[in-house]
């Protein structure tokens, strides 16, 4: 539906093949968040299908932006729903619960 809201016009199985190349680009960390390797390799795989190139790399930065802002809503509303404060992600913890320095042997 993403793809034809950009107008691209193409088989169901073309977007199959889409999909699959932005799921590979996406397991190699080449840069963080595969910013800018994502979109022009997406873009070249879609102009293989005889999209314009043009339309092909708007369609493959909608994708990201759009694949991006979902991750980040959607961790937000888990981080909220399971109580997790932001105190929570950045401090480390002793065994009672307190903020202080974390013992690395059993022992003490």
């Amino acid at each position: 539906m993403f793809g034809e809201a950009f107008g691209l016009g193409l088989d169901f199985s073309a977007y199959l093949v889409i999909t699959v190349a932005a799921n590979m680009i996406v397991a190699l960390p080449l840069t963080p968040t595969s910013v800018g390797v994502y979109e022009v390799a997406l873009q070249e795989v879609i102009a293989l299908f005889g999209v314009d190139r043009s339309l092909a790399a708007g369609y493959a930065i909608g994708a990201h932006l759009f694949m991006s802002l979902w991750i980040s809503v959607t961790g937000l509303v888990a981080a909220w729903l399971l109580n997790i404060r932001f105190e929570d992600l950045f401090y480390l913890r002793n065994g009672n619960g307190k903020p202080g320095a974390v013992r690395l042997s059993a022992d003490q």
